[in-house]
């Protein structure tokens, strides 16, 4: 993994495996990005027209990707199956810290529903005239549908079948580092269309009033109620520009307050178990120089060889097939801060259309979440793989469900996108140390640090 090719190796010195800085391009894109959303309200204000087109390009997008996302699923997580089980050394290992991460993804996802409940002040049950056993199991008879007619449960099972396959088949090994490459840098060139999404999603938020009263039941917009986004902090009005910018930086800074509150309770946890752990080395040495890069691509496989390289260079502990294993196989693996993502935006966005789920119906939609989470491309905007599952696992109104996605995917570029992709690399860093640390629990004998490798 070490070896990837693509777009992100100049950023790493080769010589020292330091960063080169990061490139203008990037922070261009990262400017164009948030300058595209306001531009495409301020334009969609002056002529309302752009908002019909702007519809289009976002509901165009959601029904496009919908085919396209099982392909991309597959196209990332077989080869990344296929590597896990032709790996002929230290098995255990691999298996058990594969383990190990799942532990933790669950806990970023309670963390996450947690969070969103506490954000959006929602109830702990149901408030509707369904009591809490029927949502448990309607929740489960929905999970159980989406497993057995959801094109991205298809694809995540024939991910397993193609991988298991690979372990006699070596030219299907060939063929899966091919497609890992293409999807990567599809990924690449995708970063340049951001901002005209953006564009096009502020236009779209702009008119989101109107839009809201045409779709919504009338009783749902009586006395303004569906055009107003509530939180802890107060409530805004979603009937302008100047709402609709406002609800779009809250919810990115809400995003990244989750996350980064979730990244010091991890900095803790390794300070108080890795006594010889520096926060302040750690913050200063690797956090500063790889998370502005991660936050201005949105992309853990952009960021990856120099993640790598940062992980090898401050940390030798860490051994080398452990470093691949979860740093360079983390877009998939270990996407803690996209999780916390998945609920926060589940929470605020089914807020602000005045249909506010409970704490209750969030978790009932964590086995869901944290499945189809090994299934992310770890590429800007792939958060909208989670947005039709997780609108029929809350189980909103057809009408309403519709608008869910398509706000649900919107919101998520951009500053969303930055900050969440920035705490999963990030990640990948702390919990290769911690599994570092527990080698011998997990193998029976250590292994050797870092030498020449």
């Amino acid at each position: 993994m070490e070896g990837t090719s693509g777009p992100s190796t100049e950023k790493v010195n080769s010589a020292t495996g330091k960063p080169a800085g990061i490139p203008v391009v990037d922070i261009v894109l990262s400017v164009l990005t948030i300058a595209g959303f306001i531009a495409g309200i301020v334009a969609c204000s002056h002529y309302p027209g752009i908002g019909v087109y702007a519809d289009k390009v976002m509901n165009g997008l959601v029904d496009g990707y919908t085919i396209v996302a099982p392909v991309v699923i597959f196209g990332i997580l077989a080869p990344m199956l296929s590597q896990v089980l032709n790996l002929s050394e230290q098995k255990t290992l691999i298996v058990r810290s594969f383990l190990w991460l799942a532990r933790k993804r669950l806990v970023a996802c309670l963390y996450g529903a947690v969070v969103a409940a506490v954000l959006f002040k929602l109830p702990l049950c149901p408030s509707h005239s369904v009591n809490c056993l029927a949502t448990f199991t309607q929740t489960f008879k929905t999970l159980g549908y989406l497993m057995t007619h959801s094109p991205f449960f298809y694809a995540l099972y024939i991910s397993v079948i193609a991988a298991f396959l690979s372990l006699r088949l070596a030219w299907l090994r060939k063929v899966f580092e091919h497609m890992v490459n293409l999807i990567e840098w599809l990924g690449a060139f995708f970063s340049y269309l951001v901002p005209a999404l953006m564009f096009a999603m502020g236009a779209y938020v702009c008119q989101l009033p109107v839009h809201i009263k045409e779709t919504l039941p009338a009783e749902a917009v009586e006395a303004g109620k569906g055009l107003a986004f509530t939180w802890l902090g107060g409530t805004i009005q979603m009937n302008g520009a100047e709402g609709a910018i406002k609800v779009y930086l809250l919810l990115s800074i809400l995003v990244g307050a989750a996350c980064l509150v979730f990244y010091a309770f991890l900095l803790l946890f390794a300070r108080l178990t890795m006594p010889r752990f520096s926060i302040a080395n750690h913050f200063f040495r690797y956090w500063l120089k790889v998370y502005p890069l991660l936050w201005a691509t949105s992309s853990e496989s952009l960021a990856m060889p120099l993640n790598l390289a940062l992980v090898k260079e401050l940390y030798p502990e860490v051994p080398s097939l452990l470093r691949r294993f979860v740093v360079g196989m983390g877009s998939w693996l270990n996407i803690n801060g996209t999780l916390i993502c998945v609920f926060v935006m589940a929470g605020a966005v089914a807020t602000l259309l005045g249909q506010p789920v409970s704490l209750f119906e969030l978790i009932l939609a964590i086995p869901a979440v944290f499945l189809i989470g090994y299934g992310v491309p770890g590429m800007p905007g792939e958060l909208i793989i989670f947005a039709g599952p997780v609108a029929m696992l809350l189980g909103l109104p057809a009408g309403v469900s519709a608008l869910f996605v398509t706000l649900y995917v919107g919101f998520n570029f951009g500053l969303t996108d930055s900050f969440r992709s920035g705490h999963n690399s990030t990640d990948n860093c702390l919990s290769a140390l911690m599994l570092s640390m527990r080698q011998k629990e997990l193998t029976g004998d250590p292994l050797k640090s870092e030498t020449s490798d």
